[in-house]
C-alpha cells in the first residue's frame, strides 16, 4: 500500500497532465516503453499477436514480437474484458490504463511475497499475535522488495513481476503440499500446473524447473511413480507442451534459442556472492532436523532452479568472459525463493539468543539485531551502489518536463501517412528512447517508422537522412525535435532539399 501510494503521489503531485506524470514516474528506458507498445498492440488486436511480417505495423521495432508474451497477453485480456473502450482509446487514456496495470503487477508481486514469508514464519513457530515477529517479517519483506522486486519494476523489466508472482505462489503451494498426504489431484495441483504454464509463457527458463518440482512433490505424496494420479501426468504433459511451443516460437522467430543465453545486457543485479551465501545457509538448515519440515519443500523448489541456473552459468562461462544478462535475471528468482527462509531463520536465531531477556527487552533486542544485520548487509553483501541506484530511480524523474511538453505536441497528431510525423534526436540516448518510443505507441506504425526509430535510437543523423530520403513520400511532412547542442550535427546531415521544401522541419527543444 505504501509503495502504491508512492507511485500515485508521483503522478498526482506534479503540475503537468497526469498521463505525462505517469510516463515520467514509471517509464525509464526502451524496455519499459516496449512493454507499453506491446500491450497497446495486443489490446487493439483482441489479444492476438501476429508472428509474420504483418506484425511490423503494430510495433516500433519489429523484432520485439519475439519477446515472451505472457504478461502482455494476460493483461490485454483483462483490459479488453473489464474495459472494452481500451481497444479504441487514444494514447493519453491508454497511458493511464498502462500505469494502473503496471502498479497492480507490483502490488500482486508484493502480496505473493508477503504470503510466502508469513507462511514460512508460521512454520518456524512465530505468532502473528506478537508485535516484534510481525514487524520483523514486514521489515524483511520491505528489504526483499527493495533488493529484488523494485529493480524489475523500475528498470523496465516489470513483466518479470508476473514470473515473480507465479514462482512465489508455486513455492507457497509446494510448502503446503509437502505436509499433506494427499495423493489425489485437486485445485492446488491445477494452480501449480497453471503456474508452470504461465512461467513458460512469461520467461521460458524457469518453466522446466517448476515442472520438475511439481513431479517431485507428487512423487513425495504418492511414494511411487505408479500411484501418481493420471490427472497429474496429463496436466504435466499439457504444461510441457506449452513450454515446447514457446521454445519453438522463440527459435522460429529468432533462429536460435541457446546462443542468446550468453548475450550481454545492461542490468543491475545483486552480488552473486549473496546467492552463494544463501545456498550455504540452506545447506546448514537442511542438516537441522527441527527445520526439515520447512527446508525440505524450499529445497525441492530451489534445487531444480539452481540446476537450470548452473547450466546457464556453465554455457555463459564457455561463451562469454563475464557473467551476463540471463544468469543475472535468473539470480533474482533464486534469491526471491531463498530470501524469505533466510530472513525467518535469522529471526529464529535472534529469538534463541535473546531468550534470557525480559519480554519487552527481548523483543527490542531481537528486532534491533535483525534490523542491524539487514542494514549491514547492504554495503557488505549487496553493494551500496546497487541500493543507491534503486533509491535514485524510485524518487527521480527520467523524462524531463521539456520532454513531456514535446510529447504533448507529438501525441496531438495521429500517426498515419496522411499526417506529419514527429521524431526526436537527442544526444542522450535514453531521452530519445523515451520520447520517440512513447510516441510510436500510437497505432499504426509502418516499416519506415520502425527504421526511423532505429536510426533515432542509434543517434545516427546520417541514417535518419537516408531513411527520410526513402520515405518522405510516405511521411509527407516531418518535424524532428532536437536539443541546441545537437542541432548543428542534425542540420548538417539532413538534406537541404528536404528542409527547403518544408517537408522536414528541425525544431529546437523549448528551453
Amino acid at each position: 500500500m505504501l509503495l502504491t501510494g508512492l507511485y500515485l503521489a508521483r503522478v498526482i503531485l506534479p503540475s503537468e497532465v497526469d498521463s505525462r506524470s505517469m510516463i515520467r514516474a514509471t517509464s525509464v528506458a526502451l524496455d519499459d516503453t516496449t512493454h507499453m507498445t506491446m500491450l497497446n498492440a495486443l489490446v487493439r488486436n483482441d489479444a492476438n499477436w501476429l508472428i509474420d511480417d504483418s506484425a511490423i505495423p503494430l510495433m516500433a521495432i519489429g523484432p520485439d514480437v519475439t519477446y515472451p508474451m505472457g504478461w502482455h497477453v494476460s493483461n490485454a485480456v483483462l483490459l479488453a474484458s473489464f474495459d472494452p473502450a481500451s481497444k479504441t482509446a487514444n494514447i493519453d487514456d491508454f497511458i493511464v490504463r498502462y500505469f494502473v496495470i503496471k502498479v497492480l503487477s507490483l502490488v500482486f508481486a508484493l502480496l505473493a511475497l508477503t504470503i510466502l514469508t508469513f507462511r514460512v514464519a508460521s512454520h518456524f513457530g512465530f505468532s502473528i499475535r506478537r508485535f516484534w515477529p510481525v514487524l520483523s517479517v514486514y521489515t524483511g519483506i520491505a528489504y526483499v522488495t527493495v533488493l529484488l522486486v523494485l529493480p524489475q519494476f523500475l528498470e523496465g523489466f516489470f513483466s518479470f513481476l508476473g514470473l515473480m508472482i507465479y514462482t512465489l505462489l508455486f513455492v507457497t503451494l509446494v510448502i503446503d503440499a509437502w505436509r499433506r498426504d494427499d495423493r489425489g489431484f485437486g485445485i492446488k495441483d491445477a494452480v501449480m500446473l497453471l503456474c508452470v504454464t504461465a512461467s513458460g509463457l512469461t520467461w521460458l527458463l524457469t518453466a522446466p524447473a517448476l515442472l520438475v518440482t511439481y513431479l517431485i512433490v507428487k512423487l513425495h505424496q504418492a511414494k511411487t511413480l505408479r500411484r501418481i494420479p493420471w490427472a497429474s501426468w496429463v496436466g504435466s504433459g499439457l504444461a510441457g507442451m506449452f513450454f515446447l511451443f514457446q521454445v519453438w516460437d522463440v527459435s522460429h522467430l529468432t533462429g536460435s534459442a541457446i546462443s542468446v543465453l550468453a548475450a550481454p545486457g545492461g542490468i543491475n543485479a545483486p552480488d552473486p556472492m549473496l546467492l552463494f551465501g544463501l545456498l550455504l545457509m540452506l545447506v546448514l538448515l537442511a542438516g537441522m532436523r527441527r527445520f526439515a519440515a520447512v527446508t525440505s519443500p524450499v529445497f525441492v523448489s530451489a534445487l531444480p532452479l539452481l540446476l537450470v541456473a548452473s547450466l546457464i552459468l556453465g554455457y555463459i562461462g564457455l561463451s562469454s568472459p563475464t557473467i551476463s544478462y540471463y544468469f543475472l535475471k535468473y539470480e533474482f528468482i533464486l534469491l526471491l525463493v531463498m530470501m524469505p527462509l533466510a530472513l525467518v531463520a535469522l529471526m529464529h536465531a535472534l529469538r534463541k539468543a535473546a531468550g534470557d531477556f525480559g519480554p519487552l527487552w527481548r523483543s527490542a533486542a531481537q528486532y534491533g539485531a535483525f534490523l542491524a544485520v539487514i542494514i549491514l548487509a547492504i554495503p557488505s553483501v549487496i553493494g551500496y551502489t546497487y541500493v543507491q541506484n534503486i533509491g535514485r530511480m524510485s524518487v527521480g524523474y527520467t523524462l524531463t518536463r521539456n520532454d513531456a511538453a514535446i510529447l504533448d505536441d507529438a501525441l496531438a497528431h495521429q500517426f498515419s501517412p496522411a499526417n506529419k510525423r514527429i521524431f526526436f534526436y537527442f544526444q542522450n540516448t535514453s531521452r530519445t528512447i523515451m520520447t520517440a518510443h512513447v510516441a510510436r505507441t500510437i497505432f499504426p506504425n509502418t516499416t519506415c517508422d520502425s527504421e526511423m526509430f532505429s536510426a533515432e535510437y542509434a543517434v545516427d543523423p546520417v541514417g535518419m537522412n537516408t531513411i527520410l530520403q526513402k520515405c518522405i513520400g510516405e511521411f509527407r511532412a516531418v518535424v524532428i525535435y532536437t536539443e541546441p547542442a545537437a542541432y548543428a550535427k542534425l542540420a548538417a546531415a539532413i538534406s537541404p532539399v528536404l528542409i527547403q521544401s518544408h517537408q522536414v522541419t528541425i525544431q529546437v527543444e523549448p528551453a
